[in-house]
């Protein structure tokens, strides 16, 4: 919110200079987003009498003025329509420079020389009205210095809280700042209009409005708005409109009170707050045509919706020149019905902003008290009968008793009693001493937000000063924080898997019927949501197979082979009237034209080597219409059950349109890192190591795990490595090729020829007494 230095000023006994009223601001807690020092005008810019005004010779529209400014007489050649003679207007003099930046230069306008510019509030920057040149006072001195004549504004532009209402005006913010510079606020409320009525108007429900106020003035409309009120507007950002509109959002700016203006004329019958019907609509003043809604909150007359209540007036009941009778509303909407009906329309107002926040019902006759006020000095209004007043609640007294002992703890400060009720009696509070020390505050009508001691005792610092709280070291230790190793492991693994080329999906956890049917599951076995956001995101997955799935079909035109991998929760169905439970995965899945088990396979041992486990992997269909019928398995780590491993079904891969071999892997990530276990050095042996390769023919269903393990048992510091596989149409047909290596060390000594061969026998002993192997 913008607003007027000057405007703050004139609530203050003694006036600040801009910087020092934005410090006070800061100080009473109004956030200071920007201060604007005004700019003056040019010094060429004076002030000039038209004496002498003639038609321009070559064109209709145009006018050839003489214009006195003191020194000499300028010839200006101006188009306004409204310019006459002996008009006391503002002149910019050649070389002179417009707020703008237009630099004035002598000019021949339809051959016709003109020296200088007759200048329009627009050019002068003070409103945006160019309809015609700027009219000044007729007492003003020719030749004087147009920044002695109209003075410009600072503007310290505010940011305000939520729950302070009273920080949207004027007189809120010179409230503050009188109690932080010691100062009253000079602030006298209009006198009360007299007598009213609840006839002429209606609430139709509770809960729509607190209270509701009409004022019914005969005005005159061939006025202008003065030029303090126009610059008191332009200030703060308010495009001036007309008198009576200027005065609505005059009383807004300065009392916080939203007010709208009806033309009588226009309003047929009572008027009623009430909500819309279905399919009615209204053409608000920006023209537009909004489709109402049921919950929105509307004022309407016997026929027709007039306007949205607090949020913007309906153009069937716009004022106009023709207007001679006005009805002025002032009122108090529910916050909340509002806020929703202004975010359905799209129409956040000035109004509506200040309506969200909540205003007492207080403050409406206050409000409309001086709009009466202001518009009596600006268009002759006169009240006509008695005004409407209608009250659903009634003005309460908030009464907070506190202890100054409670409030020195908050604060960590040593204030006596009267040193609490002297602060607080700053800002209005009615703060008395009472029995055993305890203060009694009466919160004053405009601060609802202070109910309780926390309240008190912020509003206390603030004007004492938090830079008189005390310097103290906390007399309590912080308990020694516990390390969690979970978050180091999980960017662990990421880090491994990322260095093997693979990418990192963060994928829904959401997946839809579809998604399940195609993987053979039934739907009734998952999570459904009750407010899915679409029909593709309605169950929650127990696996994260069917993301990847849609993440790799998706991505299958950008490259032949490449895989992914995620790290997130799976959410399991639990029995009746149990809470689901989730779990957190990690997944692998890689795409290419051959060795999809592979791929993951080497990423699980990749894995199982960074977190020093042992992984075993045993074969196993886990699926049947998802896992290939001889490429999957489980995952064994540390001897417990850690997920599966394997290749999709072929079926299954063509559903998803991907060409070539698919791998998939899913760990219970909670198992591998409960597994994980510290790396111990142990430092390498010195001599050579030795490599021998082992061809062995095998039955088929023998696999390479029970091959690895039945070696690892009989050799002693060995590392044993698969090489490959082979199935041809030279072999049997129950057979297969098996190739392993043998890597053999020791500590003390380098392994002698004989020493190999003897080892790669008991290899070879071995597999044939257990799996019947035959060296090839």
């Amino acid at each position: 919110m913008k607003l007027s230095a000057e405007w703050v000023n004139k609530f203050l006994t003694k006036s600040l200079k801009t910087q020092a009223l934005a410090d006070a601001m800061e100080l009473a807690g109004v956030e200071v987003e920007a201060v604007l020092l005004a700019k003056p005008f040019d010094d060429k810019i004076v002030v000039g009498k038209v004496v002498d005004l003639e038609p321009h010779p070559n064109a209709n529209k145009l006018k050839l003025a003489q214009v006195d400014v003191g020194k000499s007489t300028l010839s200006i050649v101006c188009g306004a329509p409204n310019i006459q003679e002996e008009q006391l207007v503002p002149v910019a003099q050649v070389g002179a420079v417009l707020p703008d930046g237009t630099k004035i230069e002598q000019a021949v306008l339809r051959g016709v020389h003109s020296h200088g510019m007759i200048c329009s509030e627009s050019e002068l920057g003070l409103s945006s009205d160019h309809s015609g040149i700027m009219v000044l006072p007729a007492n003003i001195k020719i030749s004087s210095k147009i920044n002695n004549i109209i003075q410009q504004h600072d503007v310290i532009d505010v940011k305000t809280a939520a729950n302070r209402w009273d920080l949207n005006s004027v007189i809120g913010v010179a409230r503050e700042v009188a109690a932080q510079t010691d100062q009253k606020l000079k602030l006298e409320y209009p006198e009360q209009l007299k007598s009213s009525t609840t006839k002429g108007a209606s609430i139709a429900k509770t809960g729509l409005a607190n209270r509701f106020m009409l004022v019914r003035l005969k005005v005159k409309t061939d006025k202008r708005s003065p030029q303090w009120l126009v610059q008191h507007l332009q200030a703060a950002g308010v495009r001036s409109i007309s008198p009576i509109v200027d005065a609505t959002n005059c009383i807004m700016l300065e009392y916080g009170q939203p007010l709208h203006a009806f033309d009588a004329s226009k309003v047929e019958g009572d008027i009623q707050v009430r909500l819309a019907k279905k399919g009615e609509t209204l053409t608000t003043l920006d023209s537009t045509e909004r489709k109402l809604d049921s919950a929105d909150i509307v004022i309407a007359d016997t026929k027709k919706v007039i306007g949205i209540a607090g949020v913007m007036g309906g153009g069937n009941s716009e004022i106009d020149d023709s207007t001679t009778e006005i009805l002025l509303e002032a009122a108090s909407f529910h916050p909340a019905s509002l806020r929703k009906t202004a975010i359905r329309h799209g129409l956040r107002t000035d109004a509506s902003a200040r309506f969200e926040r909540g205003i007492p019902v207080d403050l409406q006759p206050r409000a409309l008290n001086a709009a009466v006020k202001l518009l009596s000095e600006l268009v002759d209004a006169e009240v006509v009968g008695e005004p409407v007043d209608i009250i659903e609640q009634q003005p309460t007294q908030t009464v907070v008793t506190a202890s100054p002992e409670r409030i020195n703890s908050f604060l960590g400060l040593n204030l006596k009693p009267k040193e609490v009720t002297t602060e607080l009696a700053k800002l209005l509070f009615g703060a008395k001493e009472g029995t055993k020390g305890a203060v009694s505050v009466s919160v004053p009508w405009w601060r609802p937000d202070v109910t309780m001691e926390e309240d008190l005792a912020e509003e206390v610092i603030k004007l004492v000063g938090y830079d008189k709280l005390p310097a103290t070291i906390p007399a309590w230790r912080p308990a020694k924080a516990s390390f969690d190793n979970r978050w180091n492991q999980l960017w662990q693994a990421k880090a491994v898997l990322l260095s093997l080329g693979l990418f990192e999906v963060v994928t829904y956890s959401f997946i839809s019927k579809d998604d399940i049917a195609r993987l053979g599951w039934d739907a009734k076995d998952f999570l459904k949501l009750q407010n899915p956001l679409s029909s593709e995101q309605a169950y929650l997955r127990e696996t994260l197979l069917p993301s990847h799935l849609n993440t790799m079909a998706r991505n299958r035109t950008y490259a032949k082979s490449y895989g992914i991998f995620e790290i997130s929760k799976a959410y399991f169905k639990q029995g009746e009237g149990k809470l689901p439970t989730e779990t957190q995965v990690l997944g692998v899945m890689t795409v290419g034209p051959t060795g999809g088990y592979a791929s993951v396979k080497a990423a699980l041992d990749r894995l199982a080597r960074e977190f020093n486990v042992a992984v075993v992997v045993r074969p196993k269909v886990y699926d049947k219409h998802i896992a290939h019928p001889t490429r999957s398995g489980e995952v064994m780590v540390n001897g417990k059950l850690a997920g599966l491993i394997g290749q999709l079904h072929p079926s299954l891969v063509q559903q998803y349109k991907l060409k070539g071999e698919v791998g998939y892997m899913e760990l219970s990530w909670d198992t591998v890192v409960a597994q994980a276990q510290t790396k111990t050095y142990r430092m390498q042996s010195r001599f050579q190591s030795v490599e021998r390769d082992v061809t062995l023919l095998l039955d088929r269903d023998i696999t390479w795990q029970q091959v690895k393990d039945e070696v690892e048992s009989g050799l002693k510091d060995a590392r044993i490595s698969f090489v490959g596989d082979y199935y041809g149409s030279d072999l049997p047909a129950d057979k297969k090729s098996l190739t392993l290596r043998i890597q053999l060390v020791r500590d003390d000594r380098t392994l002698t020829e004989a020493e190999v061969a003897a080892e790669v026998e008991n290899v070879q002993n071995r597999l044939k007494k257990r799996f019947n192997a035959q060296l090839r």
